[in-house]
């Protein structure tokens, strides 16, 4: 590996790959721009952590998980032994919780049934 080939590649690299998707200015090339981008990425993962930590102790019978398909771009949180079911994309809920991931955790947990054997 070389200098260059390992560099994240920046924004203008990627222009020319705009010609394959359908909307070149959508979301999808944002998320895979911000996907190759160690900063953007980094700020995702604390983010999701802190996301599943907050969750965690606020609703520990749910038992969440983030998840990242090998060549997905975006994380995934699942609730119980769902891996790779349907669940919530991590940035759409930190986006609907303002960037808050104690917020996001919030609105997981009041979206979920409540469980009986939880003691408050």
């Amino acid at each position: 590996m070389t200098p260059r080939t390992s560099a994240p590649p920046s924004a203008e690299s990627v222009r020319p790959l705009e010609l394959f998707f359908d909307e070149p200015d959508g979301a999808g090339v944002t998320a895979a721009v911000n996907a190759c981008d160690p900063v953007e990425r980094a700020r995702l993962d604390a983010s999701a952590w802190d996301l599943l930590c907050a969750l965690d102790r606020l609703r520990p019978d749910l038992e969440p998980s983030v998840y990242m398909g090998r060549f997905d771009a975006g994380m995934s949180l699942a609730l119980g032994a769902g891996f790779g079911s349907p669940g919530y994309d991590v940035e759409a809920l930190l986006q609907r919780a303002g960037g808050d991931p104690a917020h996001a955790a919030e609105l997981v947990a009041s979206d979920q049934p409540s469980n009986p054997r939880q003691s408050s």
